[in-house]
């Protein structure tokens, strides 16, 4: 049985935490009805010592603060809503315990933008990773060491797993469990939950957006050109 830590707390972006327990817990039903071991424990881990933010207790979950985990297999950190700068600093706490908990020896997989929990932690440096393809520019900027990958749905890669955008986050908990569990499992959860087992890119949902940081003025003018006149019969002679 794994020891399953999804980290709470209240800016998180709800669904990425009940979609990812959801997941699980059917998982675990799974098994129960079949008569074999539960494959995980499932504990929703906060910063304070009631869980004031879950009001309901649904089967094979419990709830223990952050500082008593540290026998997890695997912590997920969800994503999260609000402005980076402020959020990061706000949950320095979280962070640090997610930097101890991994070189205590559990894996770590982030779920969206909680990405830059993962980064602050200094845990993705020279690694490949992927979060919402629309954060890339910012992470790129803020932590030039990672190997962004924006249209990957999936990365894995030392004990670290990071997901793609939104919803597609739930690809990664699909992964884990086929991984953790075996195909036959992963299939099941595949057809359970309408998730496309295997899926890797995320590039078509993306929104084109023209790289600007080149220096080049001229250049610059163009592009801006283009897109603010995109409706028009735009000709070559035109832009220059």
């Amino acid at each position: 049985m794994k020891e399953i830590a999804l980290i709470v707390h209240e800016d998180a972006t709800l669904s990425t935490i009940t979609g990812a327990m959801d997941m699980l817990i059917h998982t675990n039903n799974l098994f129960r009805l079949t008569g074999k071991p539960l494959p995980f424990k499932i504990v929703l881990a906060g910063e304070r010592e009631s869980n004031d933010l879950f009001p309901v207790n649904p089967a094979f979950v419990s709830y223990r603060p952050i500082k008593d985990i540290a026998n997890a297999d695997l912590v997920i950190v969800p994503a999260f809503y609000g402005d980076r700068d402020f959020m990061l600093k706000k949950h320095s706490d979280i962070i640090k315990c997610i930097s101890t908990l991994y070189h205590g020896g559990a894996e770590i997989a982030s779920l969206c933008s909680g990405i830059y929990f993962l980064a602050e932690a200094d845990l993705l440096s020279g690694r490949s990773c992927t979060a919402h393809w629309n954060d890339m520019e910012d992470i790129v900027r803020r932590y030039p060491d990672v190997n962004f990958l924006s249209d990957m749905v999936i990365t894995d890669q030392e004990g670290i797993y990071t997901s793609g955008g939104a919803f597609s986050s739930l690809n990664l908990i699909l992964y884990l469990i086929d991984k953790f569990c075996g195909r036959e499992v992963g299939v099941w959860a595949s057809k359970m939950f309408s998730l496309d087992m295997d899926r890797i890119r995320q590039s078509h949902f993306a929104v084109f957006k023209g790289q600007r940081q080149h220096k080049d003025d001229d250049i610059l003018k163009a592009q801006n050109y283009i897109e603010e006149n995109h409706h028009l019969p735009l000709s070559i002679d035109d832009i220059a």
